[in-house]
């Protein structure tokens, strides 16, 4: 249909990586002439979009109707150049817009729990690293926590080790030992390690 078959914000980690042989971090989200990129309204909208809030939960929060929340997720789009709410929170993370040290939202009975975000992060061609990257930024979770919601989307034992060793850069003895914890037996904990090498 002539449309792009990925989104920009995907082709641009792509050639990033491809140019430079990993991600570029472009954590500075500074326009050149000193502004940022989002508003702070966008950035409030983004923020309740990482925690999972529909468009009328977050209108209900600012106080603000749902048509308003819906033309500030449009601009967050094109701003960042994503065409989903996960690949907003993505590319907020990745470049600085988002943040774990902003306002919470008033009300947490209708945030979504781990395992529905980073479902929906896998779903959307996320990687294992990256799915615990947004899962450490958004709910601040630990070694054995973080594992454990890689286990329940069926990552193998190789995947959650690489992935728990990069994201908390931890020793690979509190890894097997967490694998343990979870329901992996000494051989499948060993041969994960062993896959690494």
């Amino acid at each position: 249909e002539g449309g792009s078959p990925i989104s920009p914000a995907i082709a641009r980690y792509i050639l990033d990586y491809f140019q430079h042989g990993e991600v570029a971090s472009s954590n500075t989200s500074e326009l050149p002439n000193g502004e940022t990129l989002l508003t702070p309204k966008e950035k409030m909208v983004l923020q309740y979009i990482s925690r999972g809030y529909s468009n009328k939960e977050i209108a209900s929060s600012l106080e603000i109707s749902p048509h308003t929340v819906a033309s500030h997720i449009k601009r967050i789009y094109r701003k960042l150049e994503v065409n989903s709410r996960n690949e907003a929170v993505f590319e907020g993370w990745r470049m600085g817009e988002l943040s774990m040290h902003e306002q919470q939202p008033k009300s947490q009975t209708s945030q979504k729990d781990p395992l529905q975000i980073a479902q929906a992060l896998k779903e959307g061609g996320k990687s294992a690293e990256e799915i615990m990257d947004v899962l450490q930024l958004v709910f601040s979770l630990g070694l054995l926590e973080g594992m454990k919601v890689l286990q329940q989307l069926e990552y193998g034992g190789a995947d959650i080790f690489a992935t728990a060793k990069k994201s908390f850069q931890v020793e690979d003895k509190q890894i097997i030992e967490q694998m343990l914890a979870l329901g992996f037996n000494h051989e499948e904990a060993l041969q994960a390690m062993l896959d690494q090498i």
